[in-house]
């Protein structure tokens, strides 16, 4: 019973720090994200003639990460011309969601390892989120609001925690009364790993205006 006991407790505290750790690394990726350390992220809020905006306004529910993101069914047969054909459809997955249509992002990841990813996203959900920084914030409902908003995944992590990715939704409301049909503007995933040293660096932006 003693030992069951000792048992019981080490295993509450290993997960315990297992669930901080997790917890740091988001709040890392998080950071890394939003925050004036790199405006390029929200490069895309510039486009068509908008300026990016001081604050980054956050929804404070997260939405699901999309499988597409690392993997579409039938992509292991597709032919050059295939492919070809899906990078010209304007409306398929390839087009504005594949995050590996970047070259230098795919080598880094097997097949097996992208479908891997792809079941993580599909069973994510969504989840409240409370964010605040020097620059940005995160706000309940986007009624009031006009100008750029972003509702965002929380962080999806690979197996190796070598990788880390979060997929944003971007939204420009003309007016506050505009409708949510109305207001979508484009799509941002962003790619981090880790160095040596346990910091997170960004290595990929996949932007997408949505016309």
């Amino acid at each position: 019973m003693k030992h069951h006991s000792l048992y019981t407790g080490l295993l509450a505290f290993l997960l315990s720090v297992a669930g901080s750790f997790c917890y740091g690394q988001k709040d890392d990726i998080y950071r890394l994200a939003f925050s004036d350390t790199d405006t390029s992220n929200f490069r895309i809020m510039k486009l068509l003639g908008h300026k990016r905006p001081a604050m980054i306004r956050i929804m404070d529910t997260t939405m699901r990460m999309r499988p597409a993101r690392f993997w579409i069914d039938g992509l292991e047969k597709a032919t050059a011309a295939d492919i070809r054909k899906m990078e010209l459809d304007e409306h398929h997955v390839y087009n504005h969601s594949y995050l590996f249509t970047d070259t230098s992002l795919s080598k880094l990841f097997s097949t097996s390892e992208k479908k891997e990813l792809a079941a993580k996203a599909a069973q994510t959900g969504s989840g409240k989120l409370a964010l605040h920084g020097t620059n940005y914030t995160t706000l309940h409902g986007s009624k009031s609001i006009k100008g750029f908003y972003v509702v965002s995944s929380a962080p999806l992590f690979s197996s190796n925690g070598l990788y880390a990715f979060i997929d944003m939704l971007v939204f420009y409301k003309e007016k506050t009364s505009t409708e949510l049909n109305d207001s979508y503007f484009g799509t941002i995933m962003l790619v981090f790993s880790k160095d040596a040293n346990g910091s997170w660096k960004k290595i990929g932006t996949r932007s997408y205006l949505i016309l």
